[in-house]
C-alpha cells in the first residue's frame, strides 16, 4: 500500500512495514534529523517533526510546504482551528505549545485544502 498521493507535498504515514514509499523530501528530512522516530519497532511508534515539535501517529498525514513539514492528524475537519485542529463549536480557550492560550482561529485556505486532501487520502469522508 502506498502512502503517496497525487500531490507530492502530502503523504499518509502508516508507521509500519506496509509503508512502501516515502516522498524524497521525507527521506531527506529523516537523514538530516528533521524527522525522528520514537518508540520504533513498537505499536506505539511516532514520527516527530523536530522543527515544529509536532508528532505524527500512524494514519496521520504529513505535508511539506515552503520548507516546513507539518502534521495533519487523521480526522481533523477542514474548518478546524488553525493552530490546534479543534472544531469551532467545542474549542473554548485552548492551550497550544506554539501559541499558548488562544480562541478558535480560522484556518488558512492552504490548511483547508491540505486537510481535505489528507481526508481523501486516508479514506475518510
Amino acid at each position: 500500500m502506498s502512502g503517496l498521493s497525487a500531490d507530492p507535498t502530502l503523504f499518509r504515514w502508516t508507521g509500519g512495514p506496509d509503508q512502501t514509499e516515502d516522498p524524497t523530501w521525507a527521506v531527506n528530512a529523516i537523514q538530516a534529523g528533521g524527522l525522528e522516530f520514537t518508540n520504533d519497532g513498537t505499536p506505539d511508534v511516532r514520527l516527530k517533526v523536530t522543527d515544529t515539535g509536532q508528532t505524527a501517529k500512524p494514519g496521520d498525514c504529513l505535508t511539506h510546504r515552503d520548507g516546513t513539514i507539518r502534521v495533519i492528524p487523521a480526522g481533523v475537519a477542514p474548518n478546524a482551528c488553525r493552530h490546534c485542529g479543534d472544531d469551532k463549536y467545542h474549542h473554548g480557550n485552548q492551550w497550544h505549545r506554539a501559541v499558548g492560550f488562544h480562541k478558535w482561529i480560522e484556518p488558512t485556505d492552504e490548511q483547508r485544502k491540505d486537510r481535505m486532501k489528507a481526508r481523501a487520502l486516508g479514506g475518510e469522508k
